[in-house]
């Protein structure tokens, strides 16, 4: 039996920074006050890193990562290029299959993602090895004392995802020494772990053992009975209440758990149903039989270590890896009659009851209603007790087949929460409170509630696909398969056998091609009593299909989505939701250009593939990857000429749509409504095998067999059997350690950022730190370049909406080149020819224009114009103006005749006041131009001084104003700085 620890914490060091391992429940609102409407100007090369407990934190690297990793972000002090760190290879292979984007993950997002991918794989992979940072096996074996050990410890320390350094060899070999220091659990020091909630594990143990070397404990706890131990007499007269503690407590009554509660009387420990629980699981605690098994010692360790806990905070007791595989395994496996039969017994609804009927199925006649017997009312009346009983609890436990993610298990366990013998009810509640921490359901104004059953409805349909076969076949059979694609077990091996051996002359009397498919839809046509036709076999190929692209994409914050877009999956068809699903990963820019590059980067470093490959290898990840939906109706198209759908003439048929802009609807009107169901078919079978289209895997394929002759279906197995998991890791090792390095970043970057209110991610932080290494304006190649900007951008000064509009238009020029790119860099009939690096510098150049932008918004200009040599420069301009119409002006440019300055304007209804630091010695020319500059002042504003003041310096500073974004600038300041600016360029 498996007990819930009074008062003892799972994980004091994570536990102890008040924190939640999930980051949405730890985003807190960030907000930066400005004292004064001047306050906080900042000069650049003279910046002092902000205190505030914001982004700057992130430059901080972590001593001890991987247990920061399991807080927020809000207040570990972890940068992008810490967490970046704890990527390995096998990590990046499961970011793809995820569809995670490292480039635009945020500190929080990065938390998340990997908290994501090291928990799922430690659930569900045995073999998961992280290549981490090495330390040497001499230096593993002086910890453990043998080299065969050390061998051992080293390879296990990696499967567990665990980096091998000497901080966490140090922390093994200590918390390994102190394991074999404890010593056999006395009724005293059982006692003290009761009274003091002290966890069952080794630092526990061990300092609970330190303080009862002595009768009276360091807190003043007496150990043993004390002088005024409860009589026999007054111990007889409190039994009766006591023994119901004892069998409230699921213990049984006996002389031992009656001494144990007589032994807390006299030690004022309260007599509890928690603490006679806590003091049964210690009893059962055996040290001796712990410390003869180091191996089974190294498995707990790493277990807690690879959840983020200390290892010396490793519980004795078990290891909550196997309670969470326990409890996912027991809910994803149960049936609706182990439901009912726990339900019929009385019994609280919890894991481990269900585990146990489970266990029991094939030892018992499983409970049905119809077993009941309905000889009078009250009998009846029970039994329709009994299955609305069972009704409920089942709706219970497939809500929590929703909402228990390998995450979601752990969350629980780090909150301290018994995931096993907790009802399941109550998980439920507080699974829902995990999912909903961040307000995206507020935010959109759909009730949490109407997502989570549309994800129970998906969910059902993925478990139950027979249901969809039979709306779709228009007919039900109660033969039906009801749990997967799976031959049912009842059924036997006669039928599996026959199947088999019958399978190729279907195949072959029904002109199928065999592939992997054909043969899967005639197993389930066989078990599911269903004809042996070609159109059938279809059917259940397309259902497949889409089921396995719901398994893949069907996200909460996709269900979202679709309930806001109009999609209801809980009265939408199958076809209906894959059909969304496609649309919505071809709107998906950001995380396409994420993936697209990825490829691109593996291409550039996959030897022996010749041009006309890679353009092929490109057109095809395009279309499995990114216009998935394009691609399916491509393959209708074929379907409806009566064509063969090839590799080769799908690729014809795909890139015809899109060069003629075709659209990509398939309705009445547009004649293909009778094949819009195999378009359906296809576009799910690209979104759920996209993952596999590798530059190697491709390379192997078409080496091996070709691809063009190819039909898709086959190509696709081609796909899977050619998938080398092992080299994609070592191609995601390389790029992880460029973007470590790529993401390095100093207080003064991270602080520009932030203040232009731009998001602190691996993107932004590449872009903006090329763009303040270069001193350049981004080189715009649409309609419009970056010189065509320049031409007229000052006159644009002095009229705030033409410049706002000048942005966006710049932005739309970027987005617009690198769509191109991503669109059409596979067409066989366009010159578009794209590397990695080629295609980073677009992304970061939209970046770079993104952060320009939001920069404007706060009166704050990066502005492109023609400098007196015709070169093309870029001049930095500020403004800030308070509630008295004071304003301030900061322009930093190249002027033609005083070089490089940096001008700080002060203006007030009758006055304006100019400094400027110059980087050459101001000539004859340059009085006269500043004489001139301040006539012109005068003359066109009306002020009735204006006062220059010039300086020398080979360090042209740049002065900008915090309080710049909460200020609104009038008319006049913005003409003012454009009549300063055109004097300066000349």
């Amino acid at each position: 039996m498996t007990y819930t620890v009074s008062g003892a914490n799972f994980n004091k060091d994570v536990a102890a920074q008040g924190t939640s391992i999930n980051y949405k429940e730890n985003k807190a609102v960030k907000s930066e006050g400005v004292a004064g409407s001047f306050a906080g100007v900042v000069i650049s090369g003279s910046v002092t890193a902000a205190t505030d407990n914001t982004y700057e934190g992130l430059l901080k690297e972590a001593d001890d990562v991987k247990s920061q990793i399991m807080a927020s972000a809000s207040s570990a002090k972890i940068s992008l290029k810490a967490l970046m760190m704890k990527l390995s290879g096998a990590d990046a292979v499961k970011l793809d299959e995820d569809g995670f984007n490292l480039t635009d993950a945020t500190p929080d997002d990065m938390v998340n993602i990997i908290e994501k991918i090291k928990i799922e794989l430690a659930m569900h992979s045995d073999d998961y090895v992280n290549y981490g940072t090495a330390v040497s096996k001499d230096k593993i074996e002086s910890v453990t004392g043998s080299a065969a050990t050390a061998a051992s410890v080293e390879s296990r320390m990696q499967g567990a995802d665990i980096a091998v350094n000497d901080e966490s060899v140090a922390e093994v070999k200590s918390t390994l020494e102190k394991s074999k220091e404890l010593k056999p659990l006395s009724e005293n020091t059982k006692n003290y772990m009761v009274a003091n909630g002290i966890e069952p594990s080794i630092a526990g143990i061990y300092q609970a053992q330190a303080a009862t070397s002595s009768s009276i404990s360091a807190d003043g706890v007496t150990i043993g009975r004390c002088v005024n131990a409860i009589s026999d007499a007054d111990f007889e007269a409190l039994r009766p209440g006591i023994e119901k503690i004892i069998a409230s407590s699921g213990l049984e009554v006996n002389d031992n758990t009656l001494a144990d509660a007589r032994a807390f009387i006299d030690a004022q420990i309260p007599v509890t149903k928690e603490n006679l629980e806590y003091k049964a699981q210690l009893d059962a605690i055996d040290i001796e039989k712990i410390q003869a098994d180091p191996d089974e010692m190294l498995n707990k360790i790493l277990d807690n270590m690879k959840l983020g806990g200390k290892a010396e905070n490793t519980l004795v007791t078990g290891s909550p890896i196997d309670d969470i595989r326990t409890a996912l395994d027991t809910i994803n496996r149960a049936e609706y009659s182990d439901v009912a039969n726990v339900v019929s017994k009385g019994e609280t609804f919890t894991i481990a009851s269900l585990k146990l009927e489970m266990d029991a199925r094939s030892f018992r006649i499983e409970y049905s209603a119809a077993s009941v017997s309905t000889g009078n009312s009250e009998v009846r009346n029970q039994a329709s007790d009994v299955q609305q009983a069972a009704d409920k609890a089942y709706d219970t436990l497939v809500t929590a087949r929703v909402l228990m993610s390998a995450n979601a298990s752990v969350y629980l366990v780090k909150n301290n929460i018994s995931i096993l013998t907790t009802p399941i009810d109550e998980l439920n509640l507080m699974l829902m409170e995990y999912e909903q921490a961040d307000g995206m359901y507020e935010e959109a104004q759909i009730a949490y509630t109407d997502v989570l059953e549309a994800r129970k409805t998906l969910n059902e349909i993925v478990r139950n696909p027979a249901r969809v076969f039979a709306s779709m076949f228009d007919k039900m059979n109660e033969t039906y398969e009801a749990v997967g694609t799976q031959i049912r077990g009842d059924l036997g091996d006669s039928l599996k056998k026959a199947v088999q051996g019958s399978a190729d002359d279907i195949i072959k009397e029904l002109g199928l091609e065999g592939t992997d498919e054909d043969k899967e839809a005639i197993k389930i046509l066989a078990a599911n009593n269903m004809d042996m036709t070609k159109e059938n076999v279809e059917t259940v190929k397309s259902v497949n299909a889409m089921i396995n692209n719901l398994i893949k994409n069907m996200k909460p914050e996709t269900v979202l989505n679709m309930i806001k877009d109009g999609v209801n999956p809980m009265n939408a068809s199958i076809e209906e939701v894959n059909e969304y699903l496609t649309e919505a990963n071809d709107k998906a820019s950001k995380d396409n250009e994420e993936k697209f590059s990825k490829f691109l980067y593996k291409l550039d470093r996959t030897n022996g593939i010749t041009k006309e490959q890679r353009k092929q290898f490109i057109g095809i990840y395009q279309m499995m990857n990114i216009f998935t939906r394009d691609a399916g109706v491509a393959a209708g198209a074929l379907i409806k000429q009566g064509a063969e759908v090839t590799m080769n003439n799908l690729m014809t048929a795909y890139n015809s749509r899109k060069h003629y802009d075709m659209d990509a609807v398939i309705d009445e009107n547009t004649g293909m409504a009778e094949v819009s169901g195999i378009a359906n078919y296809y576009s799910a079978l690209f979104m759920a095998n996209g993952g596999l289209v590798t530059p190697n895997t491709l390379k192997n394929v078409d080496n091996s067999s070709g691809i063009g002759e190819q039909s898709v279906e086959m190509f696709i197995e081609q796909l899977e059997d050619n998938f080398d998991a092992a080299a994609e890791e070592q191609y995601y090792e390389e790029y992880l350690k460029e973007q470590q390095a790529a993401v390095q970043a100093g207080a003064d970057i991270l602080r520009q950022i932030r203040n232009a209110d731009t998001e602190i991610n691996s993107g932004n932080i590449q872009a903006v730190k090329a763009f303040l290494e270069s001193g350049q304006f981004p080189d715009i190649r649409g309609v419009k370049t970056t010189r065509d900007y320049a031409r007229d951008s000052i006159e644009k000064i002095g009229h705030k909406e033409k410049l706002s509009l000048m942005y966006e238009e710049m932005k739309d020029e970027t987005e617009e080149e690198l769509q191109e790119v991503l669109s059409k860099a596979g067409d066989l009939d366009t010159q578009i020819d794209v590397n990695y690096e080629g295609f980073l510098d677009l992304r970061l150049k939209d970046r770079t224009i993104g952060y320009i932008k939001n920069l404007a918004l706060r009166h704050d200009y990066r502005i492109p114009y023609i400098t007196d040599s015709g070169s093309t420069g870029m001049l930095k301009l500020t403004l800030v103006q308070d509630d008295d119409n004071k304003g301030r002006i900061s322009v930093n440019m190249l002027s033609s005749v005083l070089g490089k300055v940096s001008v700080e304007a002060k203006a007030d209804r009758e006055s304006l006041g100019m400094y400027i630091v110059s980087d050459t010695a101001v000539s004859d020319e340059g009085i006269q131009l500043l004489d001139d500059m301040e006539e012109s002042l005068k003359e066109v504003f009306g002020f009735t001084n204006v006062s220059v003041n010039t300086t020398k310096s080979s360090d042209v500073p740049y002065v900008t104003y915090e309080a710049a974004a909460d200020s609104v600038a009038t008319d006049k300041l913005y003409e003012i700085a454009a009549q300063i600016v055109k004097q300066l360029a000349g």
